[in-house]
């Protein structure tokens, strides 16, 4: 699901080495948390995200996982930034975001 160029941005802002394989799973975790909290699907069309704001609302909760994949303390790891999660509460009620489909599972 990620592609390349996707990758690539990705590692850019996380500030990663571009060997890192971290960062593929962790996307794959912040789009299931994203899908699953707004009920709506994270599109890619053409090798790039469809909706800027969503990807935005991705990279962050990847970056936030990535800057504290060491830390000790609970609440570092559980909380999602305010940023993204105000993104994501914006997406799950905005109807422009289409919903997440239930054959598709997650």
């Amino acid at each position: 699901m990620l592609t390349q160029k996707m990758k690539d941005e990705l590692l850019e802002y996380i500030k990663a080495d571009s060997d890192d394989e971290e960062a593929e799973g962790l996307f794959e975790a912040a789009v299931r948390l994203a899908e699953t909290q707004t009920g709506k699907e994270f599109i890619i069309e053409e090798d790039q995200p469809k909706d800027q704001l969503y990807w935005m609302a991705i990279k962050q909760l990847v970056c936030h996982w990535y800057d504290n994949r060491g830390a000790i303390d609970e609440k570092a790891v559980n909380k999602i930034p305010y940023n993204a999660e105000m993104i994501l509460n914006h997406i799950s009620l905005c109807s422009q975001f289409p919903k997440k489909s239930e054959e598709a599972g997650i």
